[in-house]
């Protein structure tokens, strides 16, 4: 019984410390209309947006790509996951994104590829919070919807290009202003 237990323990050992390779990129998708880059000598970072004006019952559809453009043909980046997100803020109530597993993980990117980032919600909300049943209900639904409003949305790296992470972070943004109105309403 007590090596029985012992191997146990110790498998759950093993598996509580695998790193979780999970890139949270996925096969390429379609262009949309607008495309905002930023780029420097090392990353292309591209945020994907349909359009920038919305009704609030309009499924907001966006992704990022991401593109290594350094010397080498490859490179490992060291993060936790994900290492590509997306915030979302109307400078107000609305604050979402930043969530991120703090395991250090590493994934080598191809010089040339085009990495996509299909847009997933991130954030979190606890039962005393006045806005609960909204955040209950936005976190639910799998696509984007907002409410009327100004909003920011923002497709953010963060990332060691090293393993040395307190010396090589490397961390690259995309902003962009969306407006969202209420639905049409018919006469």
């Amino acid at each position: 019984m007590k090596r029985t237990l012992t191997f146990i323990l110790a498998m759950l050992f093993l598996v509580s410390c695998h790193t979780n390779t999970t890139t949270f990129h996925s096969e390429p998708l379609e262009p949309l209309s607008h495309q905002y880059v930023s780029e420097d000598e090392m990353f292309r970072l591209v945020l994907h947006l349909e359009k920038l004006h919305f009704r609030s019952d309009e499924k907001i559809e966006l992704h990022a790509t991401l593109e290594y453009l350094g010397l080498e043909n490859k490179i490992t980046i060291w993060h936790g996951l994900p290492y590509l997100d997306f915030f979302i803020s109307d400078g107000e109530q609305m604050n979402t994104g930043g969530i991120v597993q703090n395991i250090l993980s590493s994934t080598s990117l191809t010089k040339g590829k085009v990495y996509t980032f299909p847009f997933a919600k991130s954030g979190s909300f606890d039962e005393s919070d006045p806005n609960f049943e909204f955040w209950r209900s936005f976190y639910n639904e799998k696509d984007l919807y907002l409410p009327p409003g100004n909003y920011k949305i923002t497709a953010a790296t963060n990332f060691s290009l090293t393993a040395e992470t307190d010396t090589s972070n490397y961390n690259q943004n995309i902003e962009v202003d969306i407006t969202v109105d209420p639905p049409e309403t018919s006469l």
